[in-house]
């Protein structure tokens, strides 16, 4: 989902590479993941977008008060932000953060039977005084079939039927994100996006050598085998120019670019910049 969300999922472009690799900093690297840390982060799976790198969030709340979130629940939609004040803040903080989260299970299931397909994955991310705890919930993935038998893939994400089935505690932090919205909310656009890049010779195209870039392990994202295993790091404004730069090389391909969130090191799966390296 991309570029600005930007309204785009995944983007494949033909490349040509042609210079060795040159890494950024590690204070570049570093400077990436800056930003306040997250209190709660909700991730909600779509089965209808061919995914290639971790999950985005529907709804994070930060420690000083800024939220962001998405006013209708799917990943081609804008995000908005809202910096909330220290009592507004602690109250939302109270329905999300429970003491009882910590000691409940990893992993809740309300898929029913033999699935023909996947279900999909739903994450719940809590952070509270040093303290982190993930919980995923598995749903049924939404489908019907169509009158010549072929299988289609709903929009979407979760039945109500599925949340009723969930325990209390969950349901409430569950409910209480789906339900926030906030009048003084505005459009909020990432100031860096991450490029998810294949390439083919080890290296990256010479106009992005300048910009941070983690190697990543070839971990199969995608339904045919394939992988990307470089992320390049870029403002946000300059997109449109750096993927036109990228046009002069060969054998590449830009998977997907992808919002950075402030500190999403914390629960996008990915680590911090020195256990990556």
């Amino acid at each position: 989902m991309r570029i600005g969300r930007i309204n785009i999922w995944v983007i494949f472009l033909s490349c040509i590479i042609a210079s060795p690799l040159v890494m950024g900093s590690e204070l570049a690297i570093n400077d990436v993941y800056k930003g306040p840390k997250p209190l709660f982060v909700l991730v909600e799976d779509d089965p209808t977008i061919w995914r290639q790198a971790p999950l985005d969030p529907t709804f994070i709340v930060y420690e000083n008060g800024l939220v962001l979130y998405r006013k209708d629940p799917y990943l081609s939609t804008p995000y908005y932000f809202v910096n909330l004040d220290q009592k507004s803040l602690e109250e939302l903080k109270s329905k999300l953060i429970d003491e009882r989260i910590f000691q409940m299970e990893a992993v809740y299931s309300v898929i029913e039977g033999d699935m023909s397909f996947k279900g999909v994955r739903n994450e719940f991310h809590f952070f509270d005084q040093g303290r982190s705890k993930e919980i995923r919930v598995d749903t049924p993935t939404p489908y019907f079939f169509d009158k010549e038998n072929e299988v289609h893939f709903k929009s979407g994400f979760w039945q109500d039927k599925d949340v009723q089935r969930l325990p209390e505690l969950i349901r409430h932090v569950f409910e209480t994100a789906k339900s926030f919205k906030s009048n003084d909310a505005k459009l909020w656009k990432s100031e860096q996006l991450e490029i998810l890049y294949k390439s083919n010779s080890g290296k990256i195209p010479p106009a992005w050598e300048s910009f941070p870039c983690i190697p990543r392990p070839k971990i199969n994202f995608t339904t045919i085998g394939e992988y990307y295993n470089y992320s390049i790091y870029v403002p946000a404004k300059d997109i449109k120019k750096i993927i036109k730069e990228s046009k002069n090389s060969d054998s590449g391909r830009i998977f997907q670019i992808r919002n950075v969130y402030p500190n999403d090191s914390m629960w996008g799966g990915w680590g911090s910049p020195k256990e990556i390296k």
